[in-house]
């Protein structure tokens, strides 16, 4: 089965379905395993994959007016269709459109796990988690990631944004005793990945914070660097 949310994300996997009627409101739970989720074009040339995923659906009607849902999903995702760009970590999609605060448990698969739909907030729509992106033989950047979707004029953009972000530009991966180069905490990161069409993905970032220079004695480093990448071939605002 698949499940697509209008110009925002895609979701496939094996659902299972649980339905209630309570004084002419009907709910309908639906819980899912070995879930895949998709941010991103139509054809899934370009975007965030999230896989091995579960999830959890509640779509509300009270016989009165039209239908509305809350959605939780999340698993490990990885980027599609930018080279040199890689994603590791763990991401969660949210949706709530009912206007109400949602607190719904519904069943997944046959093992007897449970996925909690739980809302505090009224109106929500997000893709979030902390993940670590890897820029080929140049920086990673680890933090909370949060992720919007745009479409105009056949053009595709993803906006990604970031806090708690710790980034390290060097050898290694910051944390052995053998990396070499500089770390930059307290940061932050903005970026955008676009594709238009058949064309390649391109992408620009801008991320800075407080730096430190790692694993050279008698050397110190101190103050504020900021890492700038556009390979768009033109101006970003």
């Amino acid at each position: 089965l698949v499940l697509a949310i209008t110009d925002f994300v895609s979701i496939s996997g094996l659902f299972g379905f649980e339905k209630t009627v309570v004084n002419g409101k009907t709910t309908i739970l639906a819980g899912a395993a070995n879930v895949e989720t998709f941010l991103g074009t139509a054809d899934e040339s370009l975007g965030v994959r999230i896989s091995n995923a579960s999830l959890g659906l509640a779509l509300f009607n009270d016989g009165a007016g039209s239908s509305t849902y809350a959605l939780t999903a999340g698993g490990t995702s990885t980027i599609v269709g930018v080279t040199g760009l890689v994603f590791t970590g763990s991401l969660n999609v949210r949706v709530n459109q009912t206007g109400g605060i949602v607190d719904e448990e519904v069943t997944v698969g046959t093992t007897g796990e449970t996925v909690e739909i739980i809302f505090d907030d009224t109106d929500t729509i997000a893709l979030s988690g902390t993940i670590t992106m890897g820029i080929t033989g140049f920086v990673s950047i680890t933090g909370k990631f949060g992720f919007q979707k745009t479409v105009e004029d056949g053009n595709t953009e993803l906006l990604i944004g970031a806090s708690d972000v710790k980034t390290y530009l060097g050898s290694g991966d910051g944390i052995s005793p053998d990396s070499l180069g500089v770390s930059i905490s307290n940061a932050f990161l903005g970026m955008v990945i676009s594709k238009n069409g058949a064309g390649e993905s391109v992408y620009a970032l801008s991320a800075g914070g407080a730096a430190e220079l790692l694993r050279i004695d008698g050397l110190v480093l101190s103050g504020n660097l900021d890492v700038e990448i556009n390979n768009t071939g033109a101006t970003v605002d």
